[in-house]
């Protein structure tokens, strides 16, 4: 019983420790600021989804935990068509920290065979890249804007939003014969962020009692 309550005083203490470390860190600690990305405070409490702050309840009332931003993910094209029967395939990394597209590696088939990767980025935005090799121009817009949180977003196909066509001459200042995207999405595996104070407190209590169940010497009397 005393055990217990050892043990209990102990969680009770990290707890309140980690709230106030937390509170501080969020008046005080840029990094911690910067993970805002409503800008709404260093500590907002409206702000939900990349890089938020999530609501936990850690007994003395509604405090804010920041959230472990999570890292990079890989987006891959699915089902993409073109209007001349031709496909598009291949993946990309983007990473939504530094709004940074890398590991490109896309093909198209139909009236242009072509291959893009990362020398070939000629543009970008959070929701879109422009692609260059010299000879074709690839041009793919989604619907709304690339997380790192992953999940399903479709390419923009309103008007000639994404496209594929062909470089007038070397430097590509001219585009000719576009032929637009009909159909497809961008997929990427879900990565839900952690909060990072309550992965600390698991590590502890593990630590705690993995300590309390090693075995006790028996005491040795003598008569």
């Amino acid at each position: 019983m005393k055990k217990l309550l050892v043990l209990a005083c102990v969680a009770g203490g990290m707890l309140a420790g980690m709230n106030a470390a937390s509170a501080d860190m969020c008046s005080s600690d840029a990094s911690y600021r910067n993970r805002n990305y409503s800008q709404n405070g260093s500590c907002d409490p409206g702000t939900s989804g990349l890089g938020g702050w999530a609501p936990t309840d850690f007994g003395g009332g509604n405090r804010e935990s920041p959230m472990e931003l999570p890292e990079a993910v890989t987006w891959t094209l699915q089902s993409v068509t073109l209007q001349d029967g031709g496909t598009i395939t291949g993946s990309f990394i983007y990473d939504a920290n530094t709004n940074t597209y890398s590991a490109i590696n896309i093909t198209t088939t139909g009236l242009y065979l072509s291959a893009f990767d990362n020398s070939d980025l000629k543009a970008s935005t959070v929701s879109g890249l422009v692609l260059e090799n010299g000879t074709f121009v690839l041009q793919l817009n989604a619907v709304s804007a690339f997380t790192n949180a992953g999940g399903t977003i479709l390419i923009n196909t309103a008007g000639l939003s994404s496209y594929e066509g062909e470089c007038s001459n070397a430097t590509c200042k001219t585009v000719l014969n576009k032929i637009s995207v009909t159909s497809g999405d961008f997929n990427a595996p879900y990565s839900v962020p952690e909060p990072a104070s309550l992965a600390l407190l698991g590590s502890a209590l593990a630590g705690l009692f993995g300590f309390t169940a090693l075995p006790r010497r028996r005491k040795i009397t003598t008569a």
